[in-house]
């Protein structure tokens, strides 16, 4: 079969679109012209029937009147002899029937009643004149007018229809033939040949789709050409990479490995391996241990079943070397169009100098920690926790000298436990111990801000260094401190100022912008510190400079 009229090809659906429209116009346009024929067949019989009433229904009275039977005869003859009559009947008021001339019709017909009337000064109804058309003739007209329009219209039609169907087969189905032809067999390798039709180029329609396949087809051979130079510089970089590069099909088996992971794989993969028994051939263990590497657990199984993986606790023992190597794994699945897993990438990485300088690390962090930890126990007293002399010394300048800097005030606070030395002697050096932890407890609890710095400067004497208050801000901490103290209610029955542990304070706030030294501020909160206790002891004495 010509393949320009398979059953879904342009010609066989154009041939039937065309016979069904001119089908549809042909008996449009054949019942427009029946219905036409039909209405001048109807309006020749209403001719009749003026002709009948014009001409013989006043000469048919009065020869009715004069009962005049040969001239009554002679014009129902004359009646009768009109194309459309076949019946005509001269019925008197009782119906009944004095004259007749043809034969009774009993269907396809028309019938028409003229009443006989005489007038001589008065009106006479001699009867009625009745009157049958045969509509035979004009069925018959009109069913041999259909069949002969019916047939000159079909054979009009496929002539029409042979022609037109003639000059798209020659102008543009075959050459949309070749068009498709070519399309299905185009490929890389055929990507030389171009497309020609047979036909003059009057830069029509079709030359115009046979220029832009032209122009595809070079575009196409320029973009293959610049994929398989992408491709090349491809795979230069994969095999440049220090990194081990495999890419297996769906089943496993590998596709590509790159340089480096023949290197540490050895080429025996390649060829005679699945992943699957990677751990066997190339003897993967898990890191630190003799057990080897569990098929299911390595990245290429987990990509191959769809999912992304990584790990990092892999060793492998090459054959051309007695030492492991650790490396770390990335998977990865590669999906088609219908999410299906087609093929699957897998990189290794050596992180032998990794894993050499995570150890340095560690040690490295060890011996700083130790360090820190030598250094908090040196500037940590034993007993309260809290910072002890050699830290003071150490930050109370850097702390004088920031506030300096940010222009804010700095205050330091010196307490001593009232009466410490008869609780010692009273209740034991163990209770004394333990009333300076709580008393360390306590400043740890007031001291909310960073700056602020509770210090433990020996015996049953603390400090604490601070900034950004006021003065008066700086008092009231004080003395909630004082009052803390004091509410703590740890029995003292051999002090002098109350019955429960007390403390003194000495204050001394300097103001932004002068500059005092750690021994002069030192200084100032110690003569504080002294009056407080010369004025009663359980208080806090300030001095603002």
């Amino acid at each position: 079969m010509n393949p320009a009229f398979k059953s879904n090809s342009l010609s066989r659906c154009f041939i039937i679109y065309i016979v069904l429209f001119s089908s549809i116009f042909t008996l449009m346009s054949s019942g427009l012209q029946l219905y036409t024929n039909y209405r001048n067949d109807i309006f020749d019989i209403e001719k009749e029937m003026q002709q009948i009433e014009q001409s013989y229904l006043s000469s048919l009275t009065n020869s009715l009147w004069q009962l005049d039977d040969q001239q009554i005869n002679i014009q129902l003859q004359g009646i009768l002899a009109l194309p459309n009559v076949g019946f005509i009947a001269i019925i008197e008021g009782d119906n009944k029937t004095l004259y007749e001339k043809g034969f009774l019709l009993t269907n396809n017909f028309v019938q028409h009643t003229y009443d006989i009337v005489y007038k001589n000064g008065q009106l006479h109804q001699l009867g009625r004149l009745n009157v049958m058309f045969s509509l035979q003739k004009v069925y018959d007209s009109l069913e041999q007018q259909f069949w002969i329009i019916l047939i000159s219209k079909m054979i009009q039609t496929f002539c029409v229809s042979l022609f037109i169907i003639g000059i798209f087969y020659r102008l543009i189905a075959k050459h949309l033939h070749k068009m498709a032809s070519y399309a299905e067999n185009l490929t890389f390798n055929s990507l030389d040949t171009p497309l020609i039709l047979d036909k003059v180029n009057r830069n029509d329609e079709l030359d115009r789709v046979s220029v832009a396949i032209n122009k595809m087809r070079i575009s196409l051979t320029d973009s293959k050409q610049k994929l398989d130079e992408q491709q090349h510089r491809q795979q230069q970089i994969l095999e440049l990479m220090p990194a081990a590069v495999f890419v297996t099909d769906a089943n496993g088996c590998p596709t590509y490995v790159n340089q480096r992971a023949k290197e540490i794989f050895g080429d025996g993969i390649i060829q005679n391996s699945t992943f699957s028994e990677l751990s066997a051939v190339c003897h993967a263990y898990i890191s630190g241990t003799n057990r080897l590497y569990l098929s299911e657990k390595q990245v290429i199984t987990q990509a191959l079943a769809g999912r992304k993986s990584y790990c990092d606790d892999m060793e492998i023992k090459p054959k051309t070397s007695a030492n492991r190597i650790p490396l770390e794994a990335w998977g990865s699945p590669v999906f088609n169009q219908q999410n299906e897993v087609t093929a699957a990438i897998a990189v290794f990485q050596d992180i032998t100098e990794r894993k050499q300088a995570e150890e340095s690390r560690i040690q490295l962090a060890q011996a700083e920690e130790a360090e820190i930890i030598a250094t908090r126990l040196s500037m940590t007293d034993e007993l309260t926790q809290l910072y002890n002399r050699r830290y003071f010394n150490i930050e109370f300048p850097k702390e004088i000298q920031r506030a300096a800097r940010t222009s804010q005030m700095i205050s330091f606070l010196i307490l001593n436990i009232d009466y410490f030395k008869l609780y010692n002697d009273g209740y034991g050096h163990q209770k004394g111990d333990e009333v300076l932890c709580e008393i360390g407890q306590i400043l740890k609890a007031q001291c909310q801000r960073a700056g602020d710095i509770p210090i433990r400067l020996g015996g049953e004497e603390f400090g604490i260094i601070f900034s950004g208050l006021t003065s008066q801000q700086a008092l009231n901490f004080a003395n909630r401190i004082k009052t803390t103290i004091q509410n703590a209610k740890i029995e003292h029955n051999f002090s002098g100022v109350d019955p429960y542990v007390t403390a003194s304070f000495g204050l001394v706030t300097s103001a932004a912008g002068i500059r005092l030294t750690q021994m002069e501020l030192y200084k100032q909160a110690d003569q504080a510190l002294y009056q407080a206790k010369h004025r009663g002891r359980n208080q806090v004495f300030q001095i603002c400079i």
